[in-house]
């Protein structure tokens, strides 16, 4: 069964507490929205939960499909479904996006398909991965990933930074039409406009390493009104 469990979760980036006791629990075919302010914690668990070295979890287990991960390699947590696309995705010079396709998809037709999908033009291929990409060309070269990798948890970390509205509206309405049947999507932002683009099932509020608030868009509502700064479990 496809699900991720967030048990009390603590982790510490440079013997920094950064997660204090985070718990979260997502189901197959289910879209999750978190939100908070900038320094919250919303990225950490995202690494966390993909494998990044730089988390040092000190608390709490990340399960994925029934398996205790929270040993995993990144590596071997890709194997089972996990993507992940970053806000700011590395640069590798030297290896161009055809070649680095190639070893994650060999079928040339598939790969077409979703450039066309993303309305990327062929020569996209031959530049090398993220090196001088615009914001909105970052974000389009990991959603062509996650297209070709077929993933079954997806987490998109901070996706409407450097889209303009309509790409934005565009690259949301495909994910939502190509991913995979039963998988999870978990999409991280700060911007509560989201919500015209995207239905999530649940939606939940981090401050402080915390997941504070959870519910419907009714919470996302309330952070257009009045700001992360005014919400609170008393306000519901």
């Amino acid at each position: 069964m496809n699900n991720l469990k967030i048990q009390n979760l603590y982790v510490n980036i440079n013997n920094k507490p950064i997660l204090q006791g985070v718990s979260l629990n997502l189901r197959a075919n289910e879209t999750h929205i978190l939100m908070g302010p900038n320094g919250s914690g919303k990225s950490t668990l995202a690494q966390s939960i993909a494998g990044h070295p730089d988390c040092s979890i000190t608390g709490g287990k990340i399960v994925y499909q029934n398996k205790d991960i929270t040993k995993f390699s990144p590596e071997k947590r890709a194997r089972l479904g996990i993507f992940a696309a970053w806000q700011n995705p590395v640069e590798i010079p030297g290896v161009s996006m055809s070649a680095y396709l190639n070893q994650i998809e060999t079928s040339q037709e598939k790969i077409k398909t979703q450039l066309n999908n993303l309305k990327i033009k062929k020569s996209f291929l031959s530049r090398n991965v993220n090196e001088g990409f615009s914001g909105g060309e970052k974000k389009k070269s990991e959603i062509l990933q996650m297209l070709i990798l077929n993933p079954s948890l997806i987490i998109l970390d901070e996706i409407d930074s450097g889209l303009d509205p309509e790409s934005l509206k565009s690259i949301l309405t495909l994910i939502q039409k190509k991913r995979t049947k039963n998988s999870i999507l978990l999409l991280i932002t700060h911007n509560p406009g989201i919500l015209k683009f995207i239905k999530p099932n649940l939606a939940h509020i981090m401050k402080n390493g915390k997941i504070i608030l959870s519910g419907g868009k009714e919470i996302i509502r309330e952070v257009e009104e009045r700001g992360f700064g005014g919400i609170s479990k008393e306000n519901f």
